[in-house]
C-alpha cells in the first residue's frame, strides 16, 4: 500500500547478479494511479525520467531474499546473546 492508501501491484520480476556474483530476484511494484495524489511530490523522486511528472506513478523494487536476511540479522542482534555481545563490545 502507498501512503495514500492505494495498492501497489507487482508488474515484473527479474534476476540480477551483482559484481561479487550474488544472485537475487527483484520484484518491481507500481501504483495503480497517482493522479491527484497529495503525496506525489514527496513520494516520486528523480528527474532523469523522460515521462512528464504528471504522468508518472510510484514504482518500488524489492528483493525478498534481502528482506529475509535483514530480518534474520535483526533477530540475531536483538537476541539475548546478541545484546550480550554488544555490551561486551561497549566495555572494550
Amino acid at each position: 500500500m502507498c501512503r495514500n492508501g492505494k495498492k501497489l501491484l507487482a508488474v515484473n520480476k527479474r534476476n540480477q547478479k551483482t559484481a561479487t556474483g550474488y544472485r537475487r530476484e527483484i520484484t518491481s511494484y507500481e501504483c495503480e494511479s497517482c493522479h491527484g495524489c497529495p503525496f506525489k511530490k514527496d513520494c516520486i523522486k528523480g528527474n532523469n525520467c523522460k515521462t512528464p511528472f504528471e504522468d508518472r506513478n510510484k514504482t518500488l523494487s524489492v528483493s525478498r531474499k534481502m528482506e529475509e536476511k535483514r530480518a534474520e540479522c535483526l533477530e540475531r542482534i536483538t537476541s539475548e546473546y546478541g545484546t550480550h555481545l554488544f555490551e561486551l563490545k561497549k566495555v572494550s
